[in-house]
């Protein structure tokens, strides 16, 4: 899915802004709701393989933005600000925070990805992604944590 360009704004303007609130429209998202009940989002390797490529691909994208609009991304809320900050506080494994400062392993993620947030796409094997309220700055294993239960299950 692609911003579409504001009609009152210059063509490369993709996001309105008036006062607090941040305006982004995307174009229709392409393909068709996973049936939770059905499975399929579990069972059909093409759409587990189209979970992989999305999380690796946003999480590239994600490493790049970092690194090139740093002061940006430093204002994403994190992970533990999420849902009025219910998680502040919680005490972190030394491994995990070891890591927070590591690029390659904590950066903006979606932070809600799951079937109601998907469409798969049939033709292009790959899905739509949108719900994008709870994007934060977090670990990627969060990102793929779903992928990790599912896979044993395909074998």
């Amino acid at each position: 899915m692609r911003p579409i360009p504001s009609q009152t704004q210059p063509e490369d303007k993709l996001v309105l802004v008036h006062g607090k609130l941040i305006i982004v429209v995307f174009e229709w998202a392409k393909g068709s709701a996973l049936d939770f009940m059905a499975f399929r989002w579990m069972r059909d390797l093409k759409v587990v393989r189209a979970w992989g490529k999305f999380f690796a691909q946003m999480h590239k994208i994600s490493r790049q933005f970092e690194k090139d609009h740093t002061e940006i991304a430093q204002r994403i809320q994190n992970w533990d600000k999420v849902h009025c900050g219910i998680l502040e506080g919680v005490k972190l494994h030394p491994d995990d925070v070891a890591v927070i400062n590591d690029p390659q392993h904590f950066g903006v993620i979606h932070g809600d990805l799951n079937c109601s947030n998907t469409y798969y796409y049939d033709e292009k094997d790959c899905l739509s992604v949108y719900d994008t309220d709870q994007v934060q700055r977090g670990f990627y294993l969060f990102d793929v944590a779903q992928a990790m239960v599912v896979m044993p299950m395909l074998e």
